[in-house]
């Protein structure tokens, strides 16, 4: 079986307050990289685990508690299906009704807790980017805009605002997000080092309603999925990294546009050994987030991604500088206190 990554540098809890004191989580290029320059590892349906008994389909694959993920297997992007109760105001996370609903965190807010935890116990991590699918398709506009409000509310009832990367701190004063995200760039590491940044992956209503119909994304606490050539635009997924769409996706990153893509897809083809080429695709893409249903260990496959050289993460290699190196990313010696 392969080794997880681990991460060697727990909170130490004989450190004296001037240790604590002392210590600074920033790295030595902070003013110099920005956010995308970043190729980081995240989990395709973050939350899911297997059924009892196991599943021999698409759904084989278990994944750890959120905040195991973070600190045992290098993981900075998670993916969360919400179910709404409207009475509630409350969000369920799990994959499919019935037949395939188990999971790490039963509620959006339990999510949260378990990235949140880890975060405030390492405040040197680079960005953590959480992609958030609703699992609603028939909201009216009225509701759609309730939903978007039940949404902000559960995530600044966990994590504080000014831990959360905004589209108007991302826009600043360009004349729309587009012109920010390709023309300033985005945040440097330093502004952003030891924060959360939130998308909604949807079309339809929701969309329409959260970007003002691919206009604008002022006040919102999250970011949209949007056309990368409206206003809004600024992250997009490319679910299948392919040989045709290599050098579109790679100019997608050269213009600024924050991409997810995916390392691997059916885990029949993986359990099949069908790996290859998708894998060096989706890295040679410059995609910045790459899922995967393997961080770790698999009792039917070795096989395990990992982010080449990372640490856990590496330099984009498609508009990282030249000088940069993973440590400068994220250094594990940087993640928490002595």
């Amino acid at each position: 079986m392969a080794v997880r990554w681990l991460l060697l540098v727990p909170l130490c809890a004989a450190c004296s307050a001037e240790d604590i004191e002392a210590y600074d989580p920033s790295h030595p290029k902070d003013q110099l990289l920005r956010m995308n320059h970043l190729q980081a590892m995240g989990t395709h349906n973050s939350y899911h685990q297997l059924p009892p008994g196991g599943a021999d389909t698409f759904w084989d694959y278990d994944h750890l508690p959120l905040d195991q993920q973070l600190n045992d297997q290098g993981v900075r992007k998670f993916e969360l299906d919400l179910y709404w109760d409207r009475e509630a105001g409350t969000f369920e996370v799990y994959h499919v009704p019935v037949v395939d609903r188990w999971t790490v965190c039963e509620t959006f807010r339990l999510c949260l807790s378990q990235i949140q935890g880890w975060s405030e116990e390492h405040p040197g991590h680079h960005p953590l980017f959480i992609m958030i699918e609703p699992k609603e398709s028939d909201l009216d506009e009225t509701a759609a805009a309730l939903w978007i409000d039940h949404l902000e509310q559960r995530i600044s009832a966990v994590i504080p605002r000014d831990h959360i990367i905004t589209p108007d701190e991302v826009q600043g004063d360009a004349a729309s997000l587009r012109d920010a995200v390709t023309g300033t760039g985005w945040p440097l590491l330093g502004q952003v080092r030891g924060r959360v940044l939130f998308w909604v992956n949807t079309s339809g209503v929701i969309r329409r309603v959260l970007d003002r119909d691919g206009q604008d994304l002022s006040g919102r606490l999250v970011f949209a999925e949007s056309d990368l050539n409206t206003p809004v635009g600024s992250i997009t997924n490319y679910n299948t990294p392919t040989e045709a769409n290599l050098a579109e996706i790679q100019a997608a990153v050269a213009q600024g546009f924050i991409i997810r893509s995916r390392a691997d897809a059916d885990p029949m083809d993986v359990l099949a050994g069908r790996i290859e080429p998708r894998r060096s695709h989706a890295l040679d893409s410059g995609a910045h987030l790459l899922s995967t249903d393997f961080p770790g260990d698999h009792p039917r496959t070795d096989y395990v991604f990992r982010m080449p050289e990372g640490s856990p993460s590496r330099c984009n290699p498609v508009n990282g500088p030249a000088d940069c190196r993973p440590n400068d990313i994220e250094d594990p010696v940087r993640l928490s206190a002595p």
